[in-house]
């Protein structure tokens, strides 16, 4: 009897389930990792979530219920270049409005998400609104509360150029196996969001972990409307030099993107090979 029951309740859990509306999510970004625009190389070596001339973290959100509101100010530098709004997470799925107009929904509010707001915003003071739809339809599920509060995690805005780098790839592989160097490759995804082809040169430096050059070269890339395209190089990791948990050896890759002669981001990661 109690086998039958549970699998009864089983059933009836999965009814619900299955019942339960769902909204797609709208006006996402592709996902990538934390690459944030700084407008120098210092800038971008020190940057550990500083704020910069490309960078603003959001910070004194006012909260009614489910809604969070914050103004922010588009500054001058940042005409003719995008404006991207990064979400760390929230506690259900979420609504983002600019300026009073619609700009996105998230049906994920657990991952994180970026969202372009370039054609939402104007130079000078702005409205973002990020409205939490309460209840969540899962949050009885992922959580032992009954009605948890609304929360909101980091949020931050960045402008990177028309034509920027979207992401950064890593991978290795071994030529033989008694070769003591890994083959280490470099993916740097680019994307341009202009609505005519654009040339950007792409500048890339690769250092070991006691600061020698491991790879360092550029390329020329043209990208035509709202392309993405991905500039690859190869540089070999010796041994002795593999990530492990005992010896975390991290590398320094840095990037420049310039444009008509002119140096409009750089970039600084440090990922380990193994």
């Amino acid at each position: 009897m109690r086998k039958m029951l549970s699998t009864w309740m089983a059933l009836a859990l999965c009814g619900t389930l299955g019942a339960q509306e769902y909204t797609p999510s709208q006006g996402l970004e592709l996902p990538r990792g934390h690459v944030a625009p700084c407008p120098t190389r210092e800038e971008a070596a020190a940057a550990a979530g500083r704020n910069n001339r490309y960078f603003t973290r959001l910070d004194g959100w006012n909260r009614e219920g489910g809604r969070f509101t914050a103004r922010f100010t588009v500054p001058f530098a940042w005409a003719n270049r995008q404006v991207l709004l990064h979400v760390d997470h929230a506690s259900g799925d979420y609504e983002v409005r600019v300026n009073g107009r619609a700009a996105a929904r998230n049906s994920n509010g657990s991952a994180p998400a970026e969202y372009n707001l370039t054609r939402l915003v104007h130079e000078g003071a702005n409205t973002l609104e990020i409205e939490l739809l309460q209840p969540s339809a899962t949050a009885a599920l992922e959580s032992w509360q009954e009605s948890p509060a609304p929360t909101l995690g980091d949020a931050w805005l960045m402008s990177p150029p028309t034509m920027y780098v979207r992401d950064v790839l890593v991978k290795n592989s071994r030529a033989r196996a008694t070769d003591d160097f890994l083959t280490a490759e470099v993916g740097i995804v680019v994307k341009t969001a202009a609505l005519n082809p654009r040339t950007s040169r792409i500048y890339y430096e690769l250092l070991a972990p006691d600061g020698t050059t491991a790879a360092i070269g550029h390329n020329d890339m043209t990208l035509d409307m709202r392309r993405e395209d991905t500039l690859r190089f190869l540089a070999r990791i010796p041994d002795t030099l593999q990530w492990n948990a005992a010896r975390p050896a991290r590398y320094t890759l840095r990037l420049k993107t310039r444009h008509e002669g002119r140096d409009v981001e750089h970039l600084e990661f440090h990922p380990g090979f193994r």
